[in-house]
């Protein structure tokens, strides 16, 4: 059984040239998906307005806006997307690829990946700073940058990291 730390791993290792990648790149989408997915208890609500999609809790303003505005003129970016996330990005239809960001994990980290790597121009160097990167660039995060916050993020990741064994989280 491969879980969710495998497949962002596998992701992000078809893409290592772009910046040093380890674990705290690993980390840093890890808190992003749980995060922004209330713990991995994703509930898509169409009523919702505006409606976010998958683990990112994007909306189609934000994944539209960042696909056209940095992914379309990275060529680099989009070989590694349609090659890894089996999606064309120039190709494809721009609804197609934002409903494709509720259920392809590959997307939606490398869309994730490519997100921070732009904001920040490097990965971060710790569980704190991965804290901070979420805090300080991801767009639509959920809970303000308060001390008790960035500490609660910290825990829940360091509890997660510690029920994963061998890929597989444990009880």
């Amino acid at each position: 059984m491969i879980g969710l730390r495998d497949i962002i791993k596998n992701t992000l290792g078809s893409v290592d040239s772009y910046a040093h990648i380890d674990m705290f790149a690993v980390h840093l989408i890890e808190i992003t998906f749980l995060e922004e997915s209330n713990k991995m208890n994703v509930i898509h609500n169409e009523s919702a307005n505006p409606i976010r999609y998958g683990l990112t809790g994007l909306t189609e303003k934000q994944i539209r806006a960042f696909i056209n505005d940095r992914i379309k003129i990275n060529e680099r970016w989009v070989e590694d997307i349609n090659n890894t996330a089996l999606i064309d990005v120039h190709k494809d239809n721009m609804e197609d690829i934002i409903e494709a960001m509720s259920y392809n994990i590959a997307l939606q980290t490398l869309f994730s990946f490519f997100f921070y790597l732009d904001a920040a121009k490097d990965m971060p160097d710790g569980i704190n700073e991965a804290v901070e990167y979420y805090f300080s660039y991801w767009p639509s995060v959920k809970k303000k940058a308060t001390p008790e916050n960035k500490k609660a993020v910290a825990v829940l990741l360091t509890n997660w990291s510690n029920k994963i064994t061998n890929g597989r989280l444990v009880a």
